[in-house]
């Protein structure tokens, strides 16, 4: 299974914190966002991980590569910034999926469990 998550926004309400590194690189409780993420990902059995960004796009390759916490990454780079999640939507029609599993998940959220309760 694959997973996108949409982290290239501005993340302006976080004033200068995100003016140099990306919201998905800040620490939360000792891991970055992004490490929270990819192993709750992990524990659902996703092998692949899809980055689209935009916004600092370089520091976030720079950071994390092609292999971060024991996944695979690959890159979507959007050359406008988006504000919103919703935004991403015309990038991601054209973006090639090798499996027909793709979860989806905004680059701001820390959840610790999936659910398929309502």
């Amino acid at each position: 299974m694959q997973a996108i998550i949409l982290c290239g926004g501005l993340a302006s309400r976080l004033g200068n914190t995100t003016r140099t590194v990306p919201k998905i690189l800040l620490d939360i409780a000792g891991k970055t966002v992004l490490e929270w993420q990819i192993q709750l990902l992990k524990d659902a059995n996703v092998e692949e991980v899809i980055l689209a960004l935009g916004h600092l796009h370089d520091v976030l390759y720079e950071r994390v590569g092609v292999h971060y916490a024991g996944v695979g990454i690959d890159y979507a780079k959007e050359e406008k910034t988006y504000k919103t999640f919703i935004s991403y939507k015309p990038m991601l029609i054209g973006l090639t999926l090798v499996s027909q599993s793709v979860l989806p998940m905004p680059g701001s959220t820390i959840r610790t469990e999936f659910s398929n309760e309502s």
